[in-house]
């Protein structure tokens, strides 16, 4: 193989091993993106579960405090009922502290299951927000590796290109023209003596 030849084939090779470097750094972001947009799809998704939960959870607690506010409505109902067979003035002395006392302790246990019912709420509500964000931190990971990817293939594409022009100016101080064989080439389709040369050129 002749000399100018032999720095073609070198040329090529390093043009080649520079496409494929960028290559491989844009499929690389580009993998990195995908996972990172699914994993942000993921707590996205978790976040939605998370919603949903403290809606539940505060409809089980309203549902919960009325059946209580009833229970202790029925409670109230049945010692005034209890008090008025046996004949017993309601509005004055036990009957009436009783009442109150059913009546006080029915709203402090409704307002202790609402409570509940609200933190668990609040807590899932913190969830979710903590979920979205981890989602958009994720979406933003994703799009700086996708693009470190096209930086990384850019500085492929540059340092080949660099790299391709320093040997070629060093073939050219050892007096190589690695191009030498192409001369001629744009006529050698109208000229087919030309194409003939050329193609005796390289087979030499």
């Amino acid at each position: 193989m002749d000399p100018a030849t032999m720095a073609l084939v070198s040329l090529g090779a390093t043009a080649a091993s520079a496409g494929m470097s960028a290559f491989g750094a844009i499929q690389q972001g580009e993998a990195a993106k995908a996972s990172a947009d699914y994993n942000a799809a993921v707590q996205r998704n978790n976040a939605i579960i998370q919603g949903q939960n403290a809606a539940r959870a505060a409809a089980a607690g309203r549902s919960d405090a009325q059946i209580r506010s009833f229970q202790t409505a029925a409670q109230t109902g049945a010692a005034r009922a209890a008090y008025g067979a046996a004949g017993t003035d309601l509005s004055t002395g036990t009957p009436s502290e009783v009442q109150k006392s059913i009546s006080q302790m029915g709203q402090f246990e409704t307002m202790n299951i609402m409570d509940r019912a609200l933190n668990q709420a609040r807590s899932y509500n913190v969830a979710a927000m903590s979920d979205e964000a981890q989602a958009r931190l994720l979406q933003m990971q994703g799009q700086q590796a996708q693009a470190a990817g096209i930086t990384g293939a850019l500085g492929s594409i540059v340092g080949g290109a660099a790299s391709i022009g320093a040997k070629f100016a060093g073939f050219q101080n050892q007096g190589i023209d690695p191009f030498s064989g192409f001369s001629g080439v744009g006529s050698a389709w109208s000229d087919p003596n030309t194409y003939w040369t050329f193609a005796q050129n390289r087979g030499g």
